[in-house]
């Protein structure tokens, strides 16, 4: 922008009041400055000076940026770029360079021919940038791309070349090309196998998960029923199995005495007790709901089981854990178990509440005790 006055005034940040011959004229800067975008050189002229063979008229009378095909030989040539858009001449400068014969720019200069000389066989291609105060440096600009061709009887060796040895290479190619798939779809099926195993093992924990009380971390009520059907199946193909049902004594004295909190640490406490009476992974113990627990003793003679028994009663007393809404001062559990011995009548419900029926006599015998029943 030019403007004949020799005043302007300063309307606001960014913005300035030019004089004209029809009255004043706003200018805001800002806008102005964001619609300053460096314009590209261009080429102007090119001339070729020729090698041993003359110039075929089509390239003698070239013009623009090509491609440019030009006969075997060592050329040179003499490119004019311009940048009409520049009024400031002096201010004005470029920087050049020719692919395929050097990869630096060159140093920036003033306005003027680009010349090089003996250009041997290859592919060039002339980039220009052009760089003022106002604009900085434009974007690459290719102004000529050139091939100067190889000697004849290298294009002769080289398709003669390309003639016997083109199988060959295609079939290494294509070998390559094979191997790289082949080794992208074992990747793949590496990574597939992955997901495939940790979808498994998420969904074998999350089947635990669903399997488990989240409170004292033993199996819940659901796991119980599913092993206590499997364990009453057993009964009929001739093994013994023992159910004990226990209850905490005078739990919702605890709660109300010492809060909910130690009522959960107190269950959790409690599950480890019985935890460690269990003879191995063939006992299960379960939650069976609120402060009551339930344990499954496969395999066991109505003798053999009571020692069991009574061990589970005795862990949870020597826990010793202060309970001042119990007689016994101490959180203690009682216990009704059932043995079913094979041909015992009653189905495995009725077995249930044997055991259930046996805890209620625990309670009404004075708590912390067990009450051993059979079919």
């Amino acid at each position: 922008w030019e403007f004949t006055t020799s005043r302007s005034l300063a309307a606001g940040p960014g913005a300035l009041l030019c004089g004209l011959n029809t009255g004043l004229l706003k200018v805001d800067l800002t806008e102005l400055a964001r619609l300053t975008v460096p314009p590209p050189p261009t080429l102007a002229s090119l001339e070729f000076w020729p090698g041993p063979a003359p110039l075929p008229p089509e390239v003698a009378q070239a013009s623009g940026a090509g491609p440019h095909t030009l006969p075997q030989g060592h050329w040179g040539l003499e490119a004019w770029p311009a940048c009409p858009w520049y009024l400031d001449e002096d201010t004005l400068r470029l920087r050049h360079r020719l692919l395929g014969w050097e990869a630096d720019w060159s140093a920036p200069h003033p306005p003027g021919p680009i010349r090089y000389q003996s250009l041997p066989a290859g592919r060039y291609t002339l980039q220009v940038q052009a760089f003022a105060p106002l604009t900085g440096w434009s974007a690459p600009q290719s102004l000529l791309r050139l091939h100067v061709q190889p000697p004849r009887w290298q294009r002769r060796v080289y398709a003669a070349f390309t003639t016997l040895t083109g199988p060959f290479l295609q079939t290494r190619r294509l070998r390559r090309q094979n191997l790289a798939l082949e080794q992208r779809v074992l990747e793949r099926t590496r990574e597939v196998e992955r997901a495939h195993d940790a979808l498994l093992n998420a969904n074998r924990e999350l089947h635990t998960l669903s399997l488990t009380d989240a409170l004292t971390g033993v199996p819940n009520r659901r796991q119980f029923d599913a092993a206590w059907q499997h364990a009453a199946a057993q009964v009929q193909a001739g093994h013994s199995v023992t159910l004990a049902l226990l209850d905490i004594d005078h739990f919702k004295g605890f709660n109300d005495t010492y809060g909910h909190q130690e009522g959960d640490r107190c269950l959790q406490r409690v599950a480890g007790a019985l935890r460690g009476a269990l003879r191995g992974p063939a006992d299960l113990l379960a939650r069976y709901g609120g402060e009551e627990f339930a344990v499954i003793l496969p395999g066991e003679s109505l003798r053999d089981a009571a020692g069991v028994i009574e061990r589970l009663r005795r862990n949870v007393e020597e826990l010793g854990i202060p309970n001042a809404a119990s007689p016994h001062a101490t959180v203690t559990v009682s216990v009704g178990a059932v043995t079913v011995a094979p041909g015992a009548p009653g189905l495995p419900a009725d077995w249930l509440s044997l055991a259930d029926a046996a805890l209620y006599r625990a309670k009404d015998l004075g708590r912390n005790r067990v009450v051993h029943d059979r079919p």
